[in-house]
């Protein structure tokens, strides 16, 4: 109670509570706290779904509203994707670090009070593209004293539409000269010295970024 008149006794009741001496829920509320702002609670109701915004790859912004009908005090919201627990607290805001890119993710909201749970209808948003991963270093076969063809394989994780290959050679003082830029899986370099050491890496790109072998 927030305060009680002197001589009759008759209190100002807290939102969800009724009674001369406020001292019970009304009617579809229950767990009467003093600590709690509205007295009573009731499960939320209402609860609108998240808006989400794919940021690039590996986030999604995650951003919601309290229920039209929180009936009590919330405790606590759930951020529910695809089934798994991602969030646990009482902020509206959330970016999900722990997605993979193009990839469609379904989310919902879950709202609690002390006495239960709503949830909002799920929606879903599909994750950017990124950076290539698994990219490996490309393989050299001598076909002659001054040549040298170079083949590659696709990402294990293109993670995006491929763009361009870029053939590389690396010189000992660390500099790198690009030999070849292109779409193909293979390219046959020429004019090199007999009996030389030379070195290659493969740089793969997408429209989010470049990877180079590692």
């Amino acid at each position: 109670t927030s305060s009680c008149h002197q001589t009759t006794g008759r209190c100002s009741c807290k939102v969800y509570v009724e009674g001369d001496k406020c001292d019970r829920c009304i009617s579809g509320f229950s767990l009467l706290q003093a600590s709690n702002t509205f007295g009573c609670s009731a499960p939320p109701e209402e609860q609108a779904p998240p808006t989400l915004v794919a940021v690039n790859g590996t986030a999604v912004h995650v951003s919601w509203q309290q229920p039209e009908k929180a009936n009590g005090q919330i405790i606590y919201y759930l951020v529910v994707r695809n089934g798994t627990v991602v969030f646990n607290g009482t902020s509206r805001i959330f970016t999900d670090s722990s997605v993979v890119p193009i990839t469609t993710y379904e989310y919902l909201i879950r709202a609690h009070t002390v006495a239960g749970s709503t949830a909002s209808a799920a929606v879903r948003v599909k994750t950017r593209e990124g950076a290539p991963g698994g990219v490996t270093l490309p393989r050299l076969s001598v076909v002659g004293p001054s040549s040298i063809v170079a083949s590659w394989s696709v990402p294990t994780m293109p993670n995006g539409q491929i763009t361009m290959y870029v053939l590389i050679q690396v010189h000992t003082d660390g500099q790198e000269l690009e030999v070849f830029r292109g779409n193909r899986l293979h390219y046959t370099i020429l004019g090199l010295m007999p009996f030389t050491q030379y070195s290659y890496k493969l740089r793969v790109c997408t429209g989010a970024g470049c990877t180079d072998s590692s």
